[in-house]
């Protein structure tokens, strides 16, 4: 079971063709680790409670806080493995789609 995401601004105009993050069950727990481990971490939160099997829209404001978040937690340097792979993909696309004024789109399966 994975969360997939998207730059969309609605369900409709996601072309699954089109570039994608994936979150991958076993990286999403860990990221749930990290953030019941460092509550004050809002951004993280976003992610860490994403329902796998749900949909959600992510909004410009909360995008940019997951990238501030995720920065801080990489620049703590407990992050590695597919957790690291996964929020340096996530930033990317997440950038991407501020760039553009564009929302992303999780959608789990």
């Amino acid at each position: 079971m994975a969360i997939d995401f998207y730059i969309a601004d609605r369900m409709k105009s996601i072309n699954h063709g089109d570039e994608m993050v994936s979150l991958e069950e076993k990286t999403h727990n860990k990221i749930y680790k990290i953030y019941k481990n460092n509550e004050l971490r809002e951004g993280i939160q976003i992610l860490a409670e994403l329902d796998p099997y749900g949909d959600r829209v992510i909004e410009i404001k909360e995008l940019e806080l997951i990238i501030e978040n995720i920065r801080k937690e990489i620049s703590l340097d407990e992050v590695h493995g597919s957790v690291s792979n996964f929020f340096k993909e996530f930033i990317k696309l997440s950038e991407r789609a501020i760039d553009r004024k564009i929302k992303v789109i999780a959608i789990g399966d």
